[in-house]
């Protein structure tokens, strides 16, 4: 019977656990098993789904781009804002006379900081300020010097929300991981409760379920091992992953897992607690348990082996 869980299990090894279940679903042939070939199709391209998914790099390609257009439309901003703050400064009367205007119209509304805004209240008020820059300076734009640097930070700011909303749409074009487990996790209960009921009619006088039962139980066997298999080298991954602990040289093991000091045991993040004394310590009556979802099996005093039950 499969009685195990996969429902815990990570993407990357969920996938791979589940390429191994449809493979031997194929092997074994789904008729053989009370299921159909148009069941192991769609359980395949649940798989492929998911696998797609969780393929897909995290990191999106467009976060450069969008980098340096932000980068790009902050510049151009702040030194737009740098030229009308300094027509106060200008030994051109005509110049210094905008100043007043400037400060009322435009300086006090859009502040330094805006550039610290978040993203679109930023795009916002950079495509308000472009609008009131030429509206207000319409007739000095030229005289100021500002027209092409006022142009390119108008494109700057909406190739910055391009990027972003490309960004966002990229994004959601990765699926949904947790619907595509949920999709994969639906094809796998219905092959266990089918390959369990037939694994069980052993006393069937139908030639027919005899011989699905005796393809069935061997499925179930292969099925366990395979999750057993996968549950040991995640089991292994996790505790290799967190074996940086130091051992306090008492036979006491580190507290985030790695080897212990001097006769001490091994112990992982949610691994086992050792006692006083490991398989080399002066006490062999440390005890522990093992957290193991595999087999929530116990450590023998002492020694540190997992029992299984």
């Amino acid at each position: 019977m499969i009685t195990r869980s996969i429902t815990s299990f990570s993407n990357p090894y969920y996938v791979a656990l589940s390429d191994s279940v449809a493979t031997l679903i194929d092997q074994y042939g789904p008729e053989n098993l009370g299921l159909s070939e148009t069941f192991l199709t769609g359980y395949q391209g649940a798989i492929q789904a998911l696998k797609d998914a969780v393929n897909k790099p995290r990191a999106s390609s467009m976060t450069k781009e969008i980098h340096d257009a932000d980068k790009q439309r902050d510049r151009l901003y702040r030194y737009i804002r740098t030229v009308l703050l300094n027509t106060r400064l200008s030994p051109d009367a005509q110049v210094a006379a905008l100043y007043p205007t400037i400060q009322s119209e435009l300086l006090s509304i859009y502040p330094a900081k805006l550039c610290r805004e978040a993203i679109h209240k930023e795009y916002a008020h950079i495509e308000g300020f472009v609008i009131d820059v030429n509206r207000v300076l319409s007739r000095h734009m030229e005289k100021l010097g500002l027209t092409d640097a006022v142009s390119k930070l108008s494109q700057a700011n909406r190739q910055f929300l391009e990027s972003f909303n490309s960004r966002n749409a990229e994004k959601q074009f990765r699926l949904d991981t947790t619907k595509l487990r949920k999709d994969v996790q639906g094809y796998f209960d219905r092959m266990k409760v089918t390959v369990n009921y037939f694994a069980q009619l052993t006393d069937s006088t139908i030639e027919a379920e005899k011989d699905k039962c005796h393809s069935c139980q061997g499925m179930a066997i292969d099925v366990e091992n395979v999750i057993k298999e996968y549950y040991t080298r995640a089991k292994a991954d996790a505790v290799g992953a967190s074996g940086s602990g130091n051992g306090d040289g008492n036979g006491n093991g580190g507290q985030n897992g790695g080897t212990s000091g001097n006769g001490g045991s091994t112990s992982g993040n949610g691994g086992s607690t050792s006692g006083n004394g490991g398989p080399t310590g002066s006490n062999n009556s440390g005890n522990g348990t093992v957290s193991d979802e595999l087999n929530q099996g116990t450590t023998k005093p002492g020694d540190g082996t997992t029992v299984k039950p």
